[in-house]
């Protein structure tokens, strides 16, 4: 029944006796050695009557083949012994034993049949790419084996599991590694323009030369490893542009394609021609390629990645893993020798594996499987990796929007509905509500064109974003029977793939097909993305998501100024994301829709443009404000909290400062800071601005304009902060001004660098008004000499001292030359200290 040929056949009595002596397996075994059809037939004896073994594939490709190939070995057709189910297709019956199934199904089958009854064993293969599914699938098995079922067997197959996180997740499991049957590789690395992706954009056109080149240096099949649909078709045209492709066939081989088409990429050449397959990481593994003998690795991998800022999830282009890159060059060797051309330098560092997409991906239908399966949360099972806190918490609050689960997280009659159809929870709450406006067939055209590309083929970057125009052309293809119409050019291929799945829905649905009412197009995507309802905001085509993300679409599009739209599809990052496909609705239906999650609270803010604080009651969803409502009488305390907040904002300026009231504060806090006076308040900008509540609060009842605050007594507020004693220690500690022996009145600046308070004011004066004068004047209890500015007849700088004794005996002599100099009709004496002080400015005429 198994060929003995294949490296692991010596290894399957030992894998059987582990697998009925332990609760669990996890099987190493590199790709070729012939796992995914040798294990699953081998554990066939292990079966007790009318039991199965369901095996997990990640992808529909390997899920037929594996059960072709197994059906082959023992001479049967596939749907007898061994059988497949995936979406949409099945070929089982009474008799199947094993049953290949892919990721939706097998959380199916658990959630309809939470002991599974008829299963003794569930196999994971392929476990080390960590699909969201699988590690949902294997937490639920658990959970069934612990709780209900000791009797079941759980298998982990992978060419390279994680050994240390598995057992630490199964302790009781035993590890089996197997050796496998690989021939050599020869990887070279490629520098150069050929290896040119930066920031991880594909160079369609190097890629096609060194697939040339590779071709005519080897013997064999090419398969080339690219990201994407998109690399596929643009790498496809340029092969055709350079090279005869007489002898050679071309064939894309990714998931999108249909069976006949992704089994041409599998099957051999035809005898006198090469194939080069350009695949998508379907073909990193579970597939066996006849024929190649040369892979081109591009070193790029599609992931899709969640944000929990924005609540989307879009796929990314990242460098492939080493883990990825040593299976893709495995490919090479599976039947003889081969060659792998990596488009990267040797040294170019790439993570070690890729990390497990629970960490990273949408997690809405992960959330509505946890509220089904009965249990509060994720919390209360078992993971490898448990989810990410805040991913789920963007789950929970989409979930309540689709009206999917309870506050306390139970599942609804209406969640129950949603996550029969097997699809994203956004697309099933639609679905199952379009049903009672009889708008069944436009809700499957919506989720189908949603779940694909766009159906329209334009030369224009920016293509009008109406929703509406796409549905019109897929049903007016539906009714002329495939023939497209309207003014833009559609892909029949990709339009016949979205019709065939709407087709899918309805009849799951148990509806029939109507004319769509495309006055309710936009209610119908709000039913989906109740968190992608877009506002205008002051710039054309810019609009604010209820959800928080800003989006665009180009100024001339003609949705560009309607007063509300729902957006099904958006790309870009960040926080202005581009609008790709979008529909007008009725704000007054999303109220009503939605009544169960619109929240009133009121708004009590600092309006810029009336400089005054304004008031209203907000009637939103989420951060869609539907209707605003006058509030004639707020709380006191948020308008107290709107004008602490912007003067907090915009600083103390907004304040009626005066050139009294700012030196008044300085004094104060060079007796604090300066002096070492401790009783004082900490008056720098700083602190007050962190206090405002308690120095200033008090003072703003009944304040509600920029025009009131700025009339309040601010020295009284500021006076108020200090007691009587301080004030009158103020005055004599930190003057505002010093007499000097001349009569004349100077005042003291206290101003500091504007960030600390001054070590000592500054007595800005002329230097004659200081003749005879000795010691530096002194304040603060006579502590700190004051910082004297000398001047000159006109008022310029001169010298600083903090010493005018020091002055006069050491440097004014030189000083004194340069005032002869420049005031020559001025008396400057030799001995300054006998002098008589004068405030003249000239001298006395004789």
């Amino acid at each position: 029944m198994v060929p003995s040929t294949l490296p692991i056949t010596r290894h399957l009595k030992d894998i059987c006796q582990a697998i009925k002596t332990h609760p669990a397996l996890i099987l190493q075994a590199p790709p070729g050695a012939g796992k995914t059809t040798a294990v699953p037939l081998a554990c066939l004896p292990l079966l007790n009557s009318g039991r199965q073994i369901l095996m997990l594939e990640p992808r529909r490709l390997a899920a037929r083949m594996a059960a072709q190939r197994m059906a082959d070995l023992i001479g049967e057709p596939v749907g007898r012994t061994i059988g497949y189910q995936m979406r949409g297709e099945q070929k089982m019956g009474t008799d199947t034993r094993i049953r290949v199934v892919t990721e939706g199904i097998l959380t199916r089958l658990i959630q309809s049949d939470p002991e599974l009854a008829d299963v003794d064993m569930v196999i994971f293969d392929e476990f080390h790419e960590r699909s969201i599914h699988a590690d949902l699938g294997l937490t639920l098995a658990v959970d069934i084996q612990e709780g209900l079922r000791e009797d079941m067997r759980l298998m982990l197959m992978s060419a390279t599991p994680d050994i240390a996180a598995l057992t630490a997740f199964l302790p009781q499991a035993h590890v089996c590694a197997v050796e496998g049957r690989s021939f050599p590789v020869d990887i070279r690395y490629q520098q150069g323009p050929a290896a040119a992706h930066p920031a991880n954009h594909l160079n369609p056109s190097a890629v096609a030369r060194a697939v040339t080149f590779a071709m005519q240096d080897a013997p064999g099949d090419v398969l080339v490893f690219l990201p994407g649909v998109r690399e596929i078709h643009a790498v496809a045209g340029c092969l055709q542009a350079v090279m005869d492709t007489r002898n050679t066939h071309i064939i894309p081989l990714h998931g999108m394609l249909d069976k006949q088409a992704q089994h041409r990429a599998v099957r051999p050449s035809e005898p006198g021609f090469r194939k080069i397959v350009l695949a998508t990481a379907i073909a990193e593994t579970s597939l066996t390629l006849d024929g190649i003998k040369i892979v081109i690795d591009t070193g790029l991998s599609r992931k899709p990645v969640f944000s929990a800022q924005t609540g989307l999830s879009r796929l990314l282009t990242v460098p492939a893993t080493r883990a990825a890159a040593d299976q893709r060059a495995g490919r090479a060797g599976r039947t003889s020798p081969g060659i792998c051309w990596r488009l990267w330098p040797e040294n170019l560092p790439r993570p070690a594996v890729s990390r497990p997409e629970i960490r990273e991906a949408d997690l809405t239908l992960l959330m509505l499987e946890i509220a089904h399966w009965g249990v509060p949360g994720p919390e209360a099972l078992k993971w490898i990796d448990p989810p990410p806190e805040a991913a789920c918490a963007s789950a929970r609050r989409l979930l309540a929007l689709l009206s999917a689960i309870t506050e306390d997280g139970q599942i609804t009659s209406c969640g129950k509905q949603i996550i029969a159809l097997g699809t994203h929870p956004r697309l099933g709450h639609m679905l199952v509500k379009a049903t009672a406006f009889n708008q069944t067939w436009q809700a499957a055209l919506i989720a189908a064109l949603v779940e694909e590309r766009d159906i329209f083929l334009t030369g224009s970057a920016y293509p009008l974003v109406d929703i509406r125009l796409r549905i019109e052309a897929l049903h007016q293809m539906d009714r002329s029977a495939g023939k497209g119409s309207g003014s833009e050019p559609v892909d029949q291929v990709r339009a016949k793939r979205i019709l065939e799945t709407a087709a899918t829905w309805l009849k799951r649905l148990g509806a029939e097909k109507t004319e769509p009412d495309l006055s309710l197009t936009g209610r119908l995507i709000s039913w989906a993305y109740p968190d992608r309802i877009g506002t205008p905001r002051s710039s054309r085509g810019t609009f604010t998501l209820s959800g928080g993300t800003g989006a665009r679409l180009p100024a001339a599009d003609p949705l560009a100024t309607v007063p509300c739209l729902v957006v099904p599809v958006l790309t870009g990052s960040g926080k202005e994301m581009t609008i790709r496909l979008a529909a007008p609705c009725d704000p007054r239906c999303i109220a009503s829709d939605f009544s169960h999650v619109i929240t009133t609270a009121p708004s009590v803010r600092w309006n810029e443009k009336t400089r005054a604080v304004t008031s209203e009651t907000l009637i939103s969803l989420g951060n869609w404000t539907i209707r605003r409502e006058p509030l004639e009488d707020p709380p006191l305390d948020a308008v107290l909290h709107a004008l602490l907040s912007i003067i907090q904002k915009r600083g103390l300026c907004l304040l009626p400062w005066t050139r009294e009231l700012k030196t008044f504060q300085s004094r104060v806090c060079f007796l604090k800071q300066s002096a070492g006076m401790a009783d004082y308040p900490d008056f720098s900008d700083a602190a007050l601005l962190s206090s405002l509540d308690v120095w200033l609060a008090p003072w703003l009842h009944g304040i509600r304009t920029l025009r009131q605050l700025e009339a309040i007594d601010l020295k009284r507020v500021l006076s108020s902060c200090l007691n009587g004693p301080l004030l009158k220690q103020l005055d004599r500690d930190a003057p505002t001004h010093l007499t000097l022996p001349t009569g004349s009145r100077i005042r003291l600046d206290y101003a500091g660098d504007g960030t600390r308070p001054c070590k000592a004011p500054v007595l800005a004066v002329r230097l004659q008004e200081l003749f005879g004068v000795v010691q530096t004047p002194r304040i603060a209890g006579n502590r700190v000499p004051v910082i004297v500015h000398l001047l000159s007849p006109a008022m310029r700088p001169m010298q600083m001292t903090q010493d005018l004794e020091s002055f006069w005996k050491n440097t004014y002599p030189e000083v004194r030359k340069e005032l002869r100099g420049r005031y020559p009709k001025h008396h400057w004496p030799k001995n300054p200290l006998s002098a008589s002080p004068t405030r003249r400015t000239r001298p006395r005429k004789r």
